[in-house]
């Protein structure tokens, strides 16, 4: 396999929710309780991790950038709901992501995926009741009788209401004024009849969660995919609560929780052999059994089990009956030589170094591993250039690449990415020196080629020069 590491970086970091069932078993859905909204300044490093700076300096653009939405903003919430058949509470996890925040990590950050993970203490509702020693009073000014003025009532609830609502049902129910009653008065405020009857309900009590116990769970939620919407139920950890739910009714859980973004940097290492051999195998090459021809006629000796091993094409060439299995001997004739030679630090375990190679040395490996069948050397390439920031490409390249990949089904995803390239930046591709040579040579084909790839998109369209000499047509 192509060698990976897992990077990980934190959305996240020590943030604080309560999720609550609401009503004994069984008990309808909870409220959605909101774990994470795409937010810059909360994209931190976590500490002994490695980065690409290219790569998190445009993460950190598109979380900025969906910060600013205005209506759909990058979001994951929790809710709980009760399991009628199997008679257990679960836990659902909503991962509700714009389309262009999806597209735009997608294609910087392989096999991007969301973990949440932290700590819960359950919690359980107590009432704490509370019992005036003496009726209260109400401020001189305001009176309150079985039958108050509008402008009393006003100044009662919203004087009582807001600084002790405990007091203000006492004093309502002493004076019999019913909120329903009041409710039909004419020009009365909207919001009093509600206060009041939240005031008369609460039976001078007052609501307020707290833990069972000391006891801290572990729990967490693994391989979220950026999606637009999805929902996830593997909430690890939830046995505890369950037992806590199943037992009580009414309960509500505390969640201190980190969310990390997880992706896939892959190394361009071959790590299918143990790699102190390989070394061995390339430095000294003992027992060395044919020989690679690069272009300019460079020669490199390389053994024919390696390449058979990694390349079914390879491996026909040196069966019975075909030229290399006689003569020992393959020429590339389309290969330079850096591009022989990257192949070969692949198949001998050596670390490409994809990072400071040219579009020209990547491209050309890719074809060569296209072309010889080396599947997870093209893998590996292509996951490279698929994370790679839409800026660091030239025009240039990004013309190069797509004419080789635009028909090679393995590599739509980065044909998709660089034909998103070039409709973001019609002018550059106009002007590019590929583009006008096309249209000096091919000027239909050309012409024929952004048609079809900007298809109804006029504004585009018309920023790009589709001059053609109708004498090419004679």
């Amino acid at each position: 396999m192509a060698s990976a590491v897992t990077r990980k970086a934190y959305l996240l970091k020590n943030g604080e929710v309560r999720l609550q069932f609401v009503g004994s078993p069984p008990s309808k859905n909870s409220e959605r309780a909101l774990i994470f909204t795409a937010d810059s300044e909360n994209f931190i490093c976590i500490p002994d991790e490695t980065y690409d700076t290219d790569q998190i300096q445009f993460v950190a653009r598109e979380i900025e950038k969906a910060t600013g939405l205005d209506k759909i903003k990058p979001k994951v919430e929790m809710y709980g709901k009760f399991d009628t058949f199997f008679q257990t509470p679960r836990i659902y996890t909503v991962v509700l992501f714009p389309q262009e925040f999806v597209k735009s990590l997608s294609g910087i950050l392989p096999e991007a995926r969301i973990r949440i993970k932290g700590t819960y203490k359950v919690l359980r509702q107590f009432r704490d009741f509370v019992e005036p020693s003496s009726p209260p009073t109400l401020p001189s000014t305001v009176s309150v009788s079985p039958r108050p003025s509008l402008e009393a009532l006003r100044l009662a609830s919203i004087a009582r209401i807001c600084s002790n609502r405990l007091l203000l049902a006492s004093e309502i129910r002493r004076n019999h004024a019913e909120p329903a009653r009041i409710a039909t008065e004419p020009r009365i405020d909207p919001i009093i009849p509600r206060l009041l009857e939240r005031c008369v309900s609460a039976n001078n009590s007052m609501i307020r969660w707290t833990p069972f116990d000391d006891q801290v769970y572990a729990f967490s939620v693994e391989g979220l995919e950026l999606k637009e919407n999805a929902t996830y139920e593997g909430f690890q950890g939830l046995e505890k609560l369950a037992e806590y739910y199943n037992s009580h009714g009414l309960t509500a859980a505390k969640l201190t929780y980190s969310v990390i973004l997880e992706w896939k940097e892959f190394e361009g290492r071959n790590d299918g052999f143990e790699a102190s051999t390989l070394e061995k195998l390339f430095d000294g090459k003992p027992l060395a059994d044919c020989v690679i021809k690069a272009a300019n006629g460079v020669e490199f000796e390389c053994h024919r089990n390696i390449l058979g091993v990694n390349s079914d094409v390879f491996l026909t060439m040196f069966e019975v009956g075909m030229k290399e299995s006689q003569t020992h001997l393959i020429e590339m004739r389309d290969v330079s030589e850096e591009g022989v030679k990257m192949m070969l630090d692949y198949l001998y375990g050596r670390n490409l170094h994809l990072e400071g190679r040219t579009e020209g040395d990547i491209l050309e490996v890719l074809k060569v591993a296209h072309k010889y069948n080396i599947s997870k050397l093209e893998s590996i390439i292509s996951q490279f250039l698929l994370y790679k920031p839409m800026d660091w490409f030239s025009m240039d390249g990004v013309l190069d690449f797509y004419f080789f990949v635009k028909n090679v089904d393995a590599l739509s995803n980065f044909a998709d990415k660089l034909k998103a390239i070039i409709k973001g930046n019609t002018k550059k591709f106009s002007a590019s020196a590929t583009y006008q040579k096309w249209m000096e040579k091919e000027p239909n084909a050309a012409a024929q080629f952004v048609l079809q790839l900007f298809e109804t998109d006029e504004k585009n369209v018309a920023d790009v020069n589709l001059v053609v000499d109708s004498s090419d047509d004679d």
